[in-house]
């Protein structure tokens, strides 16, 4: 439902400080194999739930911790790293690893007429894995939080607050006044979310219910980024996987897009668009399938860590290149791709139900009748990703113009065949109606958003 002019919503952002990288281990071999952000480390940190030993790299200074790695995306993974007690420790605070990536989403709200407050709140001790599960529930046993979930438990003495694993909402309930619960969302960055091993989370159970009672939606992924209640006022930021395992720099297209797509969450928005809650009635969206060419939004799995990208100029498929921000529009960052220079992109919402005309406008109908001539019809630079009729992925295209859709090398196809979004499922195997959807507007200050007064909130990663 359109919001009223110069809306405005806030965010309470706490984080977990400065930690081990914590990861079990038996050799040397099992750190180094978690990826590049635990290069040059060795089995010899302090005990963790399940073993004697965990990962650490050892230092004398600070800079022992920044330098580590030899490669200039591996260094910018350890930003902000500090040498204590003699072992690298990194944080989650968002204004160290990643300054301006918060201001980046501001900037675009305001864009769009909506005004964002961002509230610093202050440092939690370190935890390896945050849940949205509680220490105890007596009243909804499969929400407690266990060994084989999380990888710590209040039973086993290795969960609570600057223990292994920590709830989410017990640390809320600890720093947030519950007065503020209708109007301010709240935040945590932590490092893992949900789980701290891919054995484990596959024992964590699904479905189930929140601490209000109400129903768990969505399932849980391995490596997730976030996690957050749909139509609520909750949200994890969690980037451990790709900053501190991965190595990827904590730049905007991490930090603060990650940060707005749960916040959209929040918002009502879902992977494919859509602004509801199963639970409510008439809310109305199109969460499914992930990965829509279509949908061109922060809460697209295909966009969520590149933003989206702007082509040098309408009807090319080349990006607009660039080596800084000034390179680039107001509204837009530079994002890096090593080894040298970037492509400009931005951080946002979908502004346009694409395609806008075609043979079925506002969808894209998989199944024979895509109009290549037609494509999207955006009227604007913007760049979509997409798989063509011969499986080739992924295909760059411009949001203006023709599109190869079938793959034959033409765009003259007003009834063209492809499985555009089969990056997760074999490609032809699922030819469906992929539906397109605005998440801004209709005017400035004007939001499809809900709130959290609205509906009773669920979990969305």
């Amino acid at each position: 439902m359109p919001t009223p002019t110069n809306p405005k919503s806030t965010c309470n952002t706490i984080w977990i400080g400065y930690g081990g990288m914590d990861n079990a281990c038996t050799s040397n071999a099992q750190c180094t194999a978690l990826g590049l952000g635990h290069a040059g480390e060795s089995c010899s940190g302090p005990p963790v739930p399940g073993s004697a030993n965990s990962c650490a790299y050892a230092c004398v200074t600070d800079s022992d911790c920044t330098s580590r790695g030899g490669f200039a995306s591996v260094q910018a993974s350890h930003v902000g790293d500090r040498c204590m007690q003699n072992r690298c420790m990194h944080t989650h605070d968002p204004l160290v690893v990643a300054p301006g990536a918060l201001q980046a989403v501001v900037d675009k709200f305001a864009e769009h007429g909506i005004n964002l407050h961002i509230v610093r709140g202050h440092e939690l001790p370190h935890s390896h894995v945050l849940s949205m599960r509680l220490l105890n529930d007596s009243t909804y046993p499969t929400n407690t939080m266990t060994d084989t979930c999380e990888g710590g438990s209040l039973a086993s003495g290795t969960a609570g607050a600057g223990k292994y694993a920590e709830s989410f909402y017990d640390l809320k309930a600890a720093s947030f006044d519950p007065r503020r619960a209708l109007e301010y969302h709240y935040v945590i960055f932590s490092h893992y979310s949900s789980s701290d091993s891919t054995q484990h989370f596959f024992s964590c159970p699904t479905g189930g219910l929140n601490p209000d009672g109400s129903e768990k939606f969505g399932e849980l992924v391995p490596g997730q980024s976030g996690l957050a209640e749909i139509g609520g006022n909750d949200f994890i930021v969690s980037l451990g996987i790709r900053i501190n395992d991965i190595a990827l720099a904590p730049d905007i297209f991490n930090v603060g897009s990650t940060f707005m797509h749960e916040l959209g969450h929040n918002l009502g928005l879902h992977h494919g668009g859509g602004s509801g809650l199963r639970e409510c009635l008439n809310c109305g969206f199109e969460d499914l399938p992930d990965f829509k060419p279509n949908y061109l939004s922060v809460m697209n799995n295909l966009y969520i860590f590149q933003g989206i990208t702007r082509g040098e100029a309408i009807g090319s498929s080349n990006p607009a290149v660039c080596t800084k921000d000034a390179d680039c529009l107001t509204g837009e960052q530079c994002r890096a791709q090593f080894p040298s220079g970037g492509v400009c992109a931005r951080l946002d919402y979908s502004t346009q139900t694409l395609p806008t005309g075609g043979n079925t406008p506002g969808t894209l109908d998989e199944n024979g009748n895509l109009n290549e001539s037609a494509g999207l019809g955006s009227g604007n630079a913007d760049l979509f990703i997409f798989v063509d009729g011969a499986c080739d992925a992924p295909r760059y295209a411009p949001t203006e113009g023709p599109v190869d859709f079938d793959g034959d090398g033409f765009t003259n196809n007003t009834n063209a065949t492809a499985d555009l979004d089969s990056f997760k499922h074999a490609c032809g195997t699922q030819l469906k109606v992929l539906i397109g959807h605005t998440d801004w507007g209709p005017a400035p200050g004007q939001s499809k958003f809900l709130y959290k007064f609205q509906c009773t909130p669920a979990g969305k990663d």
